[in-house]
């Protein structure tokens, strides 16, 4: 199964990711400076040029880096990336979660995504986006051409702020993923 066939069925059995539906050459990709921690695992492939990734993003800024697994053609690799607006510093002596290796079978595979790798992640990726967002977070309010307020926010904002809107949905508003806003209920 190729990669790209291979994250999107992943991706239909992983609520709220999508896949990155352009396949880059893993030794020439700048995405691979991004992964958390991948253990030894991949360092064989990112020698060649014929590999290729892709991305499974949520909407949270959580990404896994998928690529084939080197020597073993029936399995992949798939790795935890930094949250968005993060950098190597702000994971500086945190655990990280570590890279697992799951079969080409998406169903299987997704199964072990979510045992052992996707609950780690989503639990370690709060720190680090406390530690690049040293202050306050600015919210500015611009109202749309129906006079509703809209707050735009970029993806580490709306990851930290989300536990807060799903307690506050019937009050605040919904957020809308798509376009970063958060948009209140018509009344």
């Amino acid at each position: 199964m190729h990669i790209t066939e291979f994250t999107r069925a992943l991706a239909n059995r992983l609520p709220g990711r999508q896949p990155d539906l352009a396949t880059v050459p893993i030794a020439t990709d700048p995405a691979s400076d991004l992964i958390w921690d991948s253990g030894p695992l991949p360092y064989a492939a990112f020698e060649t040029d014929n590999i290729q990734r892709s991305v499974l993003t949520h909407h949270w800024g959580l990404q896994l880096y998928v690529m084939p697994r080197p020597h073993r053609p029936g399995e992949y690799l798939a790795l935890p990336m930094l949250p968005a607006n993060t950098s190597h510093q702000h994971v500086t002596g945190l655990k990280a979660p570590r890279g697992i290796a799951v079969p080409a079978d998406p169903v299987p595979a997704a199964a072990l995504l979510h045992r052992r790798l996707l609950t780690d992640y989503r639990l370690s990726a709060p720190t680090p986006i406390r530690r690049s967002n040293p202050g306050h977070l600015q919210v500015h309010v611009t109202l749309d051409e129906r006079r509703r307020p809209r707050i735009p926010l970029n993806v580490a904002d709306m990851f930290a702020m989300t536990p807060a809107l799903l307690r506050r949905s019937t009050r605040s508003g919904v957020l809308v993923g798509a376009s970063c806003d958060q948009q209140t209920p018509e009344r």
